[in-house]
């Protein structure tokens, strides 16, 4: 089975040959020693189109996920001399199946897709990564892929490494999938299961967990952001912003050998992180007598989330202090206009934080002064 993008270009390992190649030899013989002069000197024969071909490519992967496996690779940056920018024009995708291991000799691997990467059709382009989505699966059988690039004149560069997958149904999704949200962090959380595994010719399934994150629901993209996949039965999502909304969904993954198999995605949970964490109580709180009333002095917090500072007063005999001020102090001074002489007075004050939640720490270490009649 081939696809053709909107375009399509010559293959020079097989089908129908370049326009090139239909050349007479000796136009051909004559363009390789063919010199070009110039303003300075004389350059050599130009190289042929071939010479020029992408690196191969690197990094392909494939993964399962419904009743699709995604093929994905990273396009190369570089000629196969190491010149730049790569003469990049799409891919071939070669795609071999059968009852048998795709790793073991047979059949050579037969061009399955062309992608044009100005018309790349059922390919999906994400920066320099590429994905296609192969639906033409059946059930306990071997795929093996291999993808390489050409350039712009239609000359095929070096075939990637083969990637193999059994495959197979997928997982359930995780069951339990919850989450708890704190300062700049989401903990999310599931219950495991066991799989069986089908093929006893195979290594065992290990079974795994993707979470995938978003700020818009229902709408994820298409990686984790689970570097690898989770073993455990839980994840903890940190450097988040706080008091934001975002939606979570885990997917279950079986993963023997090289092949990864996700499943549907859990049930969607929704989390706020929020600043629980109480700054750091004031240090050196002062009290001295004005002229009128008490004058407090304490030093300014070091951290930049601080809102302001509340004040608390108690008379000599009194269980409990009473807050004075009616909003948060923004300096690191404030007057109690309100003492009655011949009365002592304790002070201790909090520090109060931006937050939404306005966090107040506990209080200062208490001091005590005074009013003389």
């Amino acid at each position: 089975m081939l696809i053709r993008s909107k375009k399509s270009f010559p293959n020079k390992g097989g089908g129908m040959k370049h326009p090139l190649e239909a050349l007479p030899l000796a136009l051909s013989i004559f363009s390789l020693f063919l010199v070009i002069p110039a303003g300075c000197g004389k350059k050599g024969a130009p190289l042929p189109p071939e010479s020029l071909v992408p690196q191969a490519v690197a990094s392909v992967k494939v993964k399962g996920a419904r009743d699709s496996l995604f093929i994905s690779w990273t396009m190369p940056q570089k000629n196969s001399d190491g010149s730049k920018p790569a003469d990049l024009a799409g891919f071939k995708l070669y795609k071999k199946s059968g009852e048998e291991c795709p790793k073991c000799p047979g059949e050579e691997y037969p061009i399955y897709v062309d992608i044009d990467l100005e018309a790349p059709g059922a390919a999906l382009i994400e920066g320099r990564r590429v994905t296609f989505i192969d639906t033409d699966l059946k059930e306990d059988r071997y795929y093996s892929y291999k993808v390489a690039p050409y350039n712009k004149s239609g000359y095929r560069g070096a075939f990637s490494e083969a990637v193999n997958i059994k495959w197979q149904s997928p997982p359930p999704p995780p069951e339990g999938f919850k989450g708890s949200a704190s300062d700049r962090t989401a903990v999310l959380k599931w219950q495991p299961f066991k799989a069986a595994t089908k093929d006893e010719t195979i290594e065992e399934d290990v079974i795994a967990y993707n979470i995938y994150r978003s700020n818009t629901s229902g709408d994820y993209p298409s990686s984790p952001i689970t570097k690898s996949p989770v073993k455990g039965d839980s994840f903890t999502d940190i450097g988040l912003e706080n008091n934001r909304q975002y939606y979570y969904t885990a997917k279950s993954v079986i993963i023997t050998g090289d092949r990864i198999i996700e499943s549907e995605p859990s049930g969607e949970i929704i989390l706020i992180p929020i600043d629980t964490v109480p700054p750091a109580p004031p240090k050196r709180l002062t009290a001295v007598l004005a002229d009128v009333g008490v004058r407090l002095f304490w030093e300014p917090q070091v951290t930049k989330d601080i809102l302001g500072y509340n004040i608390y007063r108690r008379k000599k005999g009194d269980l409990a202090a009473g807050k004075i001020n009616k909003s948060p102090v923004e300096g690191t001074t404030f007057s109690d206009y309100d003492v009655i002489n011949s009365i002592s007075y304790f002070y201790a004050i909090t520090a109060v934080d931006n937050s939404l939640q306005k966090n107040e720490s506990v209080p200062s270490e208490e001091i005590s002064i005074k009013i003389p009649k």
